[in-house]
């Protein structure tokens, strides 16, 4: 556990302070715009695209840099810690990503939405770590990574829905 919680921390500081700046400016924005389907679309896949370049690409660095990542600010001994920190870099490019939809579903008061997909997160997460309990921490990191690609498919589905958004605007957002 040791391991995964130095892998959790090298990767969500740095993503957990670019996006929570972003969050910052979002939801008030998105709340305000919420009455202007048109513009709260535009403005929407243009964040995204925004996320997108910046989270996914410090999320990838990470995973072709775990190596030196770990070995530079961990040390030695810490080796065991990369194949984590990995999964875990996919997995909090992927969350943040789910985050804004989590926004727009708060923006347009759909909070139904949101917790049905949230608590069908908890239950994914719960169940699939409990089936991989003896497989080891590296399998419990890619049940995340997994539990996050299901959640964050949910939120695409709502939001296209919510801002009748059509496949090639998200397309080109992405």
């Amino acid at each position: 556990l040791g391991f995964y919680n130095r892998a959790f921390m090298l990767v969500n500081l740095p993503i957990e302070y670019l996006s929570g700046s972003f969050s910052k400016v979002l939801f008030p924005a998105f709340s305000k715009i919420q009455q202007e389907e048109e513009r709260l679309r535009s403005v929407y896949l243009s964040s995204i695209s925004v996320v997108v370049y910046v989270i996914l690409s410090i999320a990838l660095g990470m995973v072709a840099a775990a190596d030196s990542i770990v070995l530079v600010l961990l040390g030695k001994g810490w080796e065991e810690a990369i194949p984590i920190l990995r999964l875990l870099a996919i997995a909090a490019g992927i969350n943040f990503l789910s985050h804004y939809g989590g926004i727009i579903c708060e923006a347009k008061a759909r909070l139904k939405n949101k917790f049905i997909l949230q608590l069908s997160y908890l239950i994914l997460i719960t169940v699939g770590l409990y089936l991989t309990r003896e497989k080891g921490v590296v399998t419990m990191a890619g049940v995340l990574v997994v539990a996050q690609l299901i959640r964050h498919s949910g939120y695409l589905f709502v939001v296209k829905n919510i801002l009748k958004i059509d496949q090639n605007s998200y397309t080109r957002a992405y």
